[in-house]
């Protein structure tokens, strides 16, 4: 077995590093925090280049993107990365995520996503740890619990079954909020599987694969609804 670190584990050491600086956070600009970051991590991500082929964050994308296409699902489905830096902010995570091709662009709205996030992600106890994580959300935006998406699974019974099921099945933070008797799908929805760092297995992949396989049909069931 090979003694290099799973470029996950590099991505989180990456993480790390980013938080241990101290300069996360707001920037002036979206340059400035490219910078920061750049100065930060730039000779691990050069490493990390160098050894795959391609940067952090592109191996994120190009991790989730293999699930699209192994899963033939090219025709409804891209993929968009983000570094540590997004926008003007500097963040300790990376992630890629999965949209449906038409997602809207322009005025913000709540668009559903299934994700891959690498470095300080929320643990069992919802505290930051270093480690792996995939799920679904949603964006958020100022439409709120009023999005089509969000009612698509208040209106839908079979869908809202499937989340439920889902948030008793493993998945972190289930996305029901105990109203009296009912429970309540909102815009803050999130369905998580997450795997510290020292749980990292070569086969990791593997299990995220899974992992997405399980939301999968969620996911295609709230889009298709909307």
């Amino acid at each position: 077995m090979s003694s290099q670190p799973s470029p996950f584990s590099s991505i989180i050491a990456m993480a790390k590093q980013i938080l241990e600086s101290g300069r996360t956070g707001p920037k002036s600009s979206k340059a400035e925090a490219e910078g920061t970051v750049r100065e930060i991590i730039g000779a691990a991500d050069q490493a990390f280049t160098e050894e795959h082929k391609v940067n952090y964050w592109g191996f994120l994308k190009a991790t989730l993107s293999e699930y699209v296409r192994s899963r033939g699902l090219e025709e409804r489905f891209v993929v968009k990365g983000s570094p540590f830096n997004y926008h003007g902010a500097v963040g300790a995570s990376c992630s890629a995520v999965m949209l449906r091709k038409d997602f809207y662009r322009g005025e913000a709205r709540v668009e559903p996503e299934m994700f891959l996030e690498v470095g300080m992600v929320r643990d069992r106890k919802g505290n930051l740890s270093p480690g792996v994580c995939c799920g679904f959300h949603y964006l958020p935006s100022s439409e709120g619990d009023r999005s089509r998406f969000v009612q698509g699974v208040l209106e839908d019974q079979r869908t809202k079954s499937m989340a439920w099921a889902l948030s008793n099945d493993g998945f972190l933070n289930p996305s029901f909020r105990s109203l009296g008797r009912d429970y309540h799908w909102g815009m803050d929805a999130t369905l998580t599987k997450v795997w510290p760092e020292d749980s990292i297995t070569p086969d990791i992949k593997e299990r995220v694969f899974q992992a997405l396989d399980e939301l999968l049909p969620l996911f295609q069931r709230i889009v298709s609804l909307a």
